[in-house]
């Protein structure tokens, strides 16, 4: 018959439990670094940011020389492309050096909206294994002045009482690692989308000045 109390699971939550009051800060931590991650998984998809068909649609209106058309279609827009493309348009008229100054004003809006949240999620890389790194200093204190008390010098206890230690320090090296790797992975992400905008720019831009200029 199989020993109930030597289930590896069992073991396993009571390991995490000796782990400290620090185990759930850990938790949440690590709750708040995957809700922050599957947030930008969806936010930052090509087509939460680049509306292809409407950007199609502005193009063929300006180049049929139909701006409040355009204007229109990007006035309630949120999509971060077409609300570039909105302060584009409305400044069109505009002298060039006053049209980019907003334009990149807009930019920068953008990409501050898309790097929303992820400075939360490096301070939890970088908090998380300092986190599990106390605990396991003070687990070992706590170990320490338990075999003091004890007057024991059995190792088997010292070894036991050192790896109930440890845990906090892996679990912290275990959220921290996913979360510098993803926030990495978006700052990149992010860099390509913020060149994407920049050049999508350009070209509405010149689109504008060519149809103006007719």
């Amino acid at each position: 018959m199989m020993n109930i109390t030597s289930s590896p699971l069992l073991n396993n939550i009571f390991a995490l439990n000796q782990g400290g009051v620090l185990m759930i800060f850990l938790a949440l931590c690590s709750i708040l670094a995957i809700a922050i991650i599957i947030e930008k998984i969806f936010s930052l998809r090509s087509s939460a940011i680049f509306g292809k068909k409407e950007l199609q649609e502005i193009e063929n209106a300006i180049k049929e020389n139909n701006l409040s058309t355009a204007i229109a279609l990007t006035k309630q827009a949120k999509l971060p492309i077409l609300q570039l493309a909105y302060v584009i348009l409305i400044h069109s008229d505009m002298p060039e050096e006053i049209r980019k100054e907003q334009i990149e004003n807009m930019g920068k809006k953008q990409i501050f909206a898309l790097e929303k949240y992820l400075n939360t999620l490096q301070n939890i890389s970088v908090v998380a294994p300092l986190l599990g790194l106390l605990g396991t200093i003070l687990g070992m204190i706590h170990v320490f002045h338990d075999i003091v008390v004890a007057g024991s010098t059995n190792i088997t206890i010292l070894a036991d009482g050192i790896s109930l230690a440890l845990i906090s320090t892996a679990v912290g090296l275990i959220v921290a690692i996913p979360c510098l790797f993803f926030y990495h992975y978006f700052m990149r992400k992010i860099d390509k989308i913020a060149l994407q905008l920049e050049d999508s720019s350009v070209i509405l831009s010149h689109l504008i000045t060519n149809n103006i200029a007719k």
